[in-house]
Protein backbone atom coordinates (compact mmCIF):
# COMPACT_ATOMS: atom_id res chain seq x y z
CA UNK A 1 0.00 0.00 0.00
CA UNK A 2 0.97 3.11 -1.10
CA UNK A 3 1.42 6.14 1.59
CA UNK A 4 0.41 9.63 0.84
CA UNK A 5 4.26 10.43 1.48
CA UNK A 6 5.82 8.15 -0.49
CA UNK A 7 3.09 9.37 -3.48
CA UNK A 8 4.52 13.20 -2.48
CA UNK A 9 8.05 11.56 -3.30
CA UNK A 10 7.57 9.91 -6.52
CA UNK A 11 5.47 13.20 -7.62
CA UNK A 12 9.05 14.69 -6.86
CA UNK A 13 11.20 12.32 -8.45
CA UNK A 14 9.28 12.86 -11.18
CA UNK A 15 9.53 16.83 -11.18
CA UNK A 16 12.80 16.30 -10.52
CA UNK A 17 13.86 13.77 -13.48
CA UNK A 18 12.10 16.06 -15.61
CA UNK A 19 14.52 18.69 -14.62
CA UNK A 20 17.02 16.96 -15.37
CA UNK A 21 18.08 14.92 -12.30
CA UNK A 22 19.56 11.41 -12.60
CA UNK A 23 19.36 10.03 -9.33
CA UNK A 24 15.79 11.22 -9.32
CA UNK A 25 14.99 9.50 -12.39
CA UNK A 26 16.86 6.18 -11.05
CA UNK A 27 14.52 6.11 -8.01
CA UNK A 28 11.61 6.82 -9.01
CA UNK A 29 12.30 3.73 -11.65
CA UNK A 30 13.33 1.84 -9.01
CA UNK A 31 10.54 2.95 -7.42
CA UNK A 32 7.83 2.14 -9.83
CA UNK A 33 9.51 -1.06 -11.62
CA UNK A 34 7.27 -3.07 -9.02
CA UNK A 35 3.94 -1.20 -9.43
CA UNK A 36 4.42 -1.52 -13.27
CA UNK A 37 5.34 -5.51 -13.18
CA UNK A 38 2.30 -5.93 -10.89
CA UNK A 39 -0.32 -4.48 -13.25
CA UNK A 40 1.21 -6.10 -16.61
CA UNK A 41 1.53 -9.73 -14.55
CA UNK A 42 -2.13 -9.50 -14.03
CA UNK A 43 -3.05 -8.57 -17.61
CA UNK A 44 -0.42 -10.60 -19.55
CA UNK A 45 -0.08 -14.34 -18.64
CA UNK A 46 3.45 -15.46 -20.15
CA UNK A 47 5.67 -13.96 -17.20
CA UNK A 48 8.33 -14.04 -20.05
CA UNK A 49 5.96 -11.55 -22.10
CA UNK A 50 5.43 -9.63 -19.16
CA UNK A 51 8.72 -8.94 -18.18
CA UNK A 52 9.02 -7.70 -22.24
CA UNK A 53 5.81 -5.64 -21.84
CA UNK A 54 7.57 -4.09 -17.91
CA UNK A 55 10.50 -2.80 -19.92
CA UNK A 56 8.54 -1.37 -22.93
CA UNK A 57 6.35 0.31 -20.45
CA UNK A 58 9.12 1.92 -18.96
CA UNK A 59 10.68 2.86 -22.42
CA UNK A 60 7.09 4.12 -22.99
CA UNK A 61 7.72 6.78 -19.81
CA UNK A 62 10.78 7.79 -20.56
CA UNK A 63 9.53 8.59 -24.18
CA UNK A 64 6.15 10.19 -22.74
CA UNK A 65 7.84 11.80 -19.69
CA UNK A 66 8.19 15.56 -21.05
CA UNK A 67 3.72 14.74 -20.64
CA UNK A 68 3.82 14.60 -16.47
CA UNK A 69 1.71 17.36 -15.41
CA UNK A 70 3.77 18.45 -12.59
CA UNK A 71 1.90 17.87 -9.14
CA UNK A 72 -0.48 15.13 -10.72
CA UNK A 73 -0.66 12.19 -8.97
CA UNK A 74 2.44 9.45 -11.03
CA UNK A 75 0.54 6.48 -10.69
CA UNK A 76 -2.45 6.87 -13.02
CA UNK A 77 -0.28 8.32 -15.65
CA UNK A 78 2.34 5.80 -15.56
CA UNK A 79 -0.51 3.01 -14.79
CA UNK A 80 -2.46 4.88 -18.15
CA UNK A 81 0.86 4.21 -20.18
CA UNK A 82 1.43 0.37 -18.87
CA UNK A 83 -2.07 0.06 -20.37
CA UNK A 84 -1.72 1.59 -23.66
CA UNK A 85 1.24 -0.49 -23.94
CA UNK A 86 -0.24 -4.24 -22.85
CA UNK A 87 -3.13 -3.18 -25.39
CA UNK A 88 -0.62 -2.62 -28.15
CA UNK A 89 1.30 -5.81 -26.85
CA UNK A 90 -2.20 -7.82 -27.16
CA UNK A 91 -2.92 -6.68 -30.84
CA UNK A 92 0.81 -7.79 -31.98
CA UNK A 93 0.38 -11.17 -30.41
CA UNK A 94 -3.30 -11.47 -32.23
CA UNK A 95 -1.76 -10.86 -35.20
CA UNK A 96 1.29 -13.00 -35.29
CA UNK A 97 -1.19 -15.78 -34.03
CA UNK A 98 -3.47 -14.87 -37.42
CA UNK A 99 -0.38 -15.50 -39.44
CA UNK A 100 1.24 -18.60 -37.72
CA UNK A 101 0.82 -21.80 -38.72
CA UNK A 102 0.85 -24.28 -35.71
CA UNK A 103 1.60 -28.05 -37.15
CA UNK A 104 2.21 -31.22 -34.85
CA UNK A 105 5.15 -32.37 -37.09
CA UNK A 106 7.93 -30.23 -38.70
CA UNK A 107 8.39 -30.72 -42.14
CA UNK A 108 11.76 -32.61 -43.39
CA UNK A 109 12.88 -30.37 -45.20
CA UNK A 110 13.06 -26.62 -45.02
CA UNK A 111 10.56 -24.55 -47.69
CA UNK A 112 11.53 -21.02 -48.53
CA UNK A 113 9.85 -18.31 -49.02
CA UNK A 114 9.87 -17.94 -52.35
CA UNK A 115 8.51 -21.92 -53.10
CA UNK A 116 5.97 -20.61 -50.40
CA UNK A 117 4.67 -18.24 -52.34
CA UNK A 118 4.57 -19.35 -55.67
CA UNK A 119 2.77 -22.49 -54.09
CA UNK A 120 0.12 -19.68 -53.36
CA UNK A 121 -0.32 -18.12 -55.79
CA UNK A 122 -0.73 -20.95 -58.22
CA UNK A 123 -3.56 -22.07 -55.93
CA UNK A 124 -5.12 -18.82 -55.96
CA UNK A 125 -5.07 -18.74 -60.14
CA UNK A 126 -6.45 -21.99 -60.12
CA UNK A 127 -9.39 -20.58 -58.06
CA UNK A 128 -9.99 -17.33 -60.21
CA UNK A 129 -12.90 -17.19 -62.48
CA UNK A 130 -11.93 -18.69 -66.08
CA UNK A 131 -12.12 -15.47 -67.89
CA UNK A 132 -9.77 -13.31 -65.54
CA UNK A 133 -7.63 -16.38 -65.21
CA UNK A 134 -6.62 -16.64 -68.91
CA UNK A 135 -5.92 -12.55 -68.45
CA UNK A 136 -3.52 -13.09 -66.38
CA UNK A 137 -1.80 -15.74 -68.21
CA UNK A 138 -1.56 -13.66 -71.49
CA UNK A 139 -0.14 -10.93 -69.06
CA UNK A 140 2.61 -13.60 -67.97
CA UNK A 141 3.50 -14.70 -71.78
CA UNK A 142 2.11 -18.02 -70.44
CA UNK A 143 -1.10 -18.16 -72.78
CA UNK A 144 -1.29 -17.07 -76.45
CA UNK A 145 -3.82 -13.62 -76.50
CA UNK A 146 -6.57 -14.24 -79.01
CA UNK A 147 -7.98 -11.19 -80.71
CA UNK A 148 -11.84 -11.55 -79.04
CA UNK A 149 -10.04 -11.79 -75.27
CA UNK A 150 -11.06 -7.96 -75.26
CA UNK A 151 -11.90 -5.85 -78.07
CA UNK A 152 -10.28 -2.20 -76.51
CA UNK A 153 -7.66 -1.31 -74.48
CA UNK A 154 -9.92 0.31 -72.09
CA UNK A 155 -11.52 -3.27 -71.85
CA UNK A 156 -8.11 -4.90 -71.08
CA UNK A 157 -7.46 -2.54 -68.57
CA UNK A 158 -10.72 -3.21 -66.79
CA UNK A 159 -9.89 -7.18 -66.83
CA UNK A 160 -6.39 -6.49 -65.90
CA UNK A 161 -7.87 -4.67 -62.89
CA UNK A 162 -10.72 -7.27 -61.70
CA UNK A 163 -7.49 -10.09 -62.07
CA UNK A 164 -5.33 -8.34 -59.87
CA UNK A 165 -8.06 -7.46 -57.47
CA UNK A 166 -9.30 -11.14 -57.11
CA UNK A 167 -6.10 -12.13 -56.73
CA UNK A 168 -5.36 -9.71 -53.82
CA UNK A 169 -8.11 -10.95 -52.01
CA UNK A 170 -7.23 -14.98 -52.79
CA UNK A 171 -3.88 -13.69 -51.21
CA UNK A 172 -5.04 -11.56 -48.68
CA UNK A 173 -2.93 -8.81 -49.55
Amino acid sequence: MTTPAHRAARVAWMVAAQQGDAEAYRALLDDLVPLVLRFVRRRVADPHEADDVCQETLLALHRARHSYLPGRPVEPWVLGIASFVVRAHRRRVGRRRRHEVVVDVLPSRAVDANQTAVLALGEALRMLPRALRTTIEVLAGSAPASADDAPSDGARRVRIHRARRALRALLAL
